[in-house]
């Protein structure tokens, strides 16, 4: 379920951003460097570095958002970018919840990225790793 509906956010993120330029689509999977979950296995990112524009999409911002978050975004060096965004009210045991606040570097030349999850009020941050894709 959750590949159909990153593709049909895929089409709906990139619309916001198809005015300012030529936006790109890229398309992670994460292996996660922690058994407390936190990182998603599928990430989708729509980057407009001439406009300096970025948004995200994975099952996290699916839960909290229902839709593509626009995100803070930087290039860091040519097809190197650095994102972050906070979630608030992600679910955690019982009705708790929880926010935490998502780093992504994505290094489009090397089809690379690495994320990292920070619990607020949690112990550490948790880690991933992952391959990209250029899709659109």
């Amino acid at each position: 379920m959750f590949k159909v509906t990153i593709a049909a956010a895929l089409s709906l993120c990139a619309l916001p951003l198809a005015a300012a330029g030529a936006p790109i689509v890229y398309e992670c999977e994460y292996t996660a460097h922690t058994s407390y979950g936190w990182i998603p296995d599928k990430a989708a990112y729509v980057v407009d570095d001439a406009a300096g524009t970025a948004m995200a999409y994975d099952a996290y911002i699916h839960h909290v958002n229902k839709a593509p978050l626009p995100v803070t975004f930087s290039v860091v060096k040519e097809r190197k970018y650095l994102m972050k965004w906070t979630l608030t009210g992600l679910p955690v045991r019982g009705n708790r919840t929880a926010t935490a606040t998502y780093t992504v570097r994505l290094d489009a030349a090397r089809s690379k990225a690495t994320i990292s999850a920070r619990v607020h009020g949690g112990d550490g941050s948790h880690r991933g790793t992952g391959a990209c894709k250029r899709v659109k």
